[in-house]
């Protein structure tokens, strides 16, 4: 909640005359009610152990997990009046919830998907293709263990590159499997299943099955994947819609100010600062107010 940490400081410190703010990392907000309790964030702590996660923990079921550890599910909050969204009293009136799927979306850039290799966007999806089978394997083999608590990020990377360059794996070497594919996430599979501490409970031939059930509509996650980009713009526009409309609503208008020699009007706009090839997050809000002398 930096940014909006920021646009409350310029609010309330008077003598503070000008902000420019490019915010980052939608995902990481705090949101005054939650959205999406099916999907919390996951945070382990030790067995027997009370996890300090806030209010939003109490109540919650625990899931254990092999490693002697239990994830608590729970949703980022702030104390009230202090979330990084919604701001605005216009945003709490409009009472649309993100969630995290939300702010996480708001995150993606179609400018540069779009200025990305076909290569490139085809081990993405590849990778969205494994990770969306390895939460099959989940539910099918380890029901008591929460996917969330699996964030690879660049980890999972590394591990479908080594999978890539093993040996063809004994369940996708029977006819009937795309082998190379099958192969990879095979070995996929069981890399993220040993850096879980999650081994022996899946068969040759169950994992097998599942890419041979998956592998046919393969294709229609980066159709999915795609048109779920289209989202991000109008949700990342709602976050800056609110805090501009915040700073509508907390920033007296010049009218309301003593007027003295050399003060300007008023400024609040949201400017491009750069291509969004450079940076996805290329939108400065921009405020200034007119304050006396003695703030100078």
């Amino acid at each position: 909640d930096l940014t909006a940490a920021m646009l409350r400081t310029f609010v309330r410190w008077r003598d503070v005359s000008a902000i420019v703010s490019v915010g980052c990392c939608y995902n990481l907000l705090t949101e005054s009610q939650d959205a999406a309790p099916g999907l919390p964030h996951q945070t382990p702590v030790a067995e027997g152990a009370e996890p300090a996660v806030g209010r939003e923990a109490q109540g919650a079921a625990r899931v254990s997990t092999p490693a002697g550890m239990v994830c608590v599910p729970y949703t980022a909050r702030a104390p009230e009046g202090v979330e990084g969204f919604p701001m605005s009293t216009a945003g709490q009136a409009l009472g649309l919830p993100l969630g995290r799927e939300g702010r996480t979306l708001a995150c993606q850039s179609a400018e540069q998907w779009a200025s990305t290799s076909a290569a490139a966007t085809a081990t993405m999806f590849q990778g969205h293709v494994f990770r969306a089978a390895l939460e099959m394997v989940l539910a099918r083999h380890f029901p008591d263990v929460n996917p969330w608590t699996l964030q690879l990020g660049a980890r999972g990377r590394r591990l479908r590159r080594n999978a890539a360059q093993g040996p063809v794996a004994p369940e996708c070497s029977e006819p009937g499997a795309a082998s190379a594919d099958c192969a990879m996430f095979a070995g996929y599979v069981r890399a993220v299943l040993q850096h879980a501490q999650l081994t022996g409970r899946v068969t040759d031939d169950e994992l097998r099955a599942v890419w041979e059930e998956v592998a046919p509509h393969s294709n229609l996650v980066g159709i999915f994947w795609t048109l779920r980009a289209t989202l991000a713009g109008p949700l990342e526009a709602l976050i800056l819609a609110d805090r501009l409309m915040f700073l509508h609503e907390s920033v007296p208008s010049t009218d309301a100010l003593p007027q003295h020699e050399g003060a300007g009007p008023n400024l609040l706009a949201a400017v491009p600062v750069f291509h969004p090839n450079v940076s996805p997050r290329n939108m400065a809000i921009v405020a200034s107010r007119a304050i006396s002398p003695a703030g100078l």
